[in-house]
């Protein structure tokens, strides 16, 4: 066990290589154990589990969830990264490197590829400039999935565990349970970033995702215009802007109100009827 997550080894490792972080890819390497075994503990990774890594880095925190799951198969876009990870998890032989871009990973193929494996986890420290884009992917995907763990920025983790509604946090709680978990200092990172961070936790309830894409593409219209009123968001797109008068009747909603004070669950059943 060499705990790459020390900051001794994440500096021997760096070094060795000649590597710099790039402020391109959001890169900030986590040089705390703690940290790193409290963002595993909220996996809760069980046996015959196979997790998912969105930007491994030089592999602090996917030695540790290699030492708890069955298979790890790390994305990273960073090329620079094939023989940092091949020198840093040699010992790990349950850890697959992907240098891919986890925006175009088709999850419909992967998650074919994994049927084997009881629990499908996904586990990342976003990087900040992606984290919405890569979470809408996640949320929306028609997959079975156990849960999501991930690290973002403490500004943008306060937002999507907030009561302040949007799409993206409509629609995390449409398919699962969300939690702040832990804020995670600057000091903790090399190089040391400007804002702090924070972990949060999506753990997904047993469902039907097949209309997911379409539930989402509807929140985006319910919000198109923040300052506009429901009726008036969804006529942008309505056939039959009468039909949708009688729609808002039929779920009690004010056509004067707007998006952001409708509950998920009045969002749902306009969406089965519209």
């Amino acid at each position: 066990m060499r705990d790459i997550g020390k900051v001794n080894h994440t500096l021997e490792i760096l070094d060795r290589f000649e590597l710099q972080a790039k402020k391109s890819f959001g890169q900030n390497f986590l040089v705390d154990i703690n940290i790193i075994r409290n963002i595993v503990e909220c996996a809760h990774i069980q046996e015959n589990t196979c997790v998912v890594e969105i930007g491994p880095g030089i592999g602090g925190l996917t030695e540790y969830i290699a030492r708890s799951a069955k298979k790890v198969i790390a994305y990273d876009i960073d090329e620079r990264l094939k023989d940092v990870l091949a020198y840093s998890l040699s010992e790990y032989q349950n850890v697959e490197v992907r240098l891919q871009d986890f925006l175009t990973v088709d999850l419909q193929a992967l998650a074919e590829e994994l049927k084997e494996y009881d629990h499908f986890i996904i586990i990342s420290n976003l990087p900040y400039y992606i984290t919405s884009e890569l979470l809408t992917k996640i949320m929306i995907s028609s997959i079975k999935m156990d849960c999501f763990v991930g690290m973002m920025q403490k500004e943008v983790a306060l937002k999507l565990t907030s009561k302040e509604k949007s799409p993206l946090r409509l629609m995390m709680d449409y398919v699962g349970e969300v939690k702040y978990e832990f804020t995670v200092t600057a000091n903790v990172f090399i190089p040391k970033p400007k804002v702090d961070s924070a972990v949060i936790s999506v753990t997904f309830k047993e469902m039907n995702k097949e209309n997911l894409n379409d539930f989402y593409r509807f929140l985006l219209v319910c919000f198109k215009q923040r300052r506009k009123t429901i009726y008036n968001n969804l006529s942008l797109t309505a056939q039959d802007k009468d039909k949708l008068k009688e729609v808002l009747k039929t779920c009690n909603i004010d056509p004067k109100l707007r998006a952001e004070q409708l509950s998920l669950d009045q969002f749902k059943e306009l969406y089965d009827l519209i």
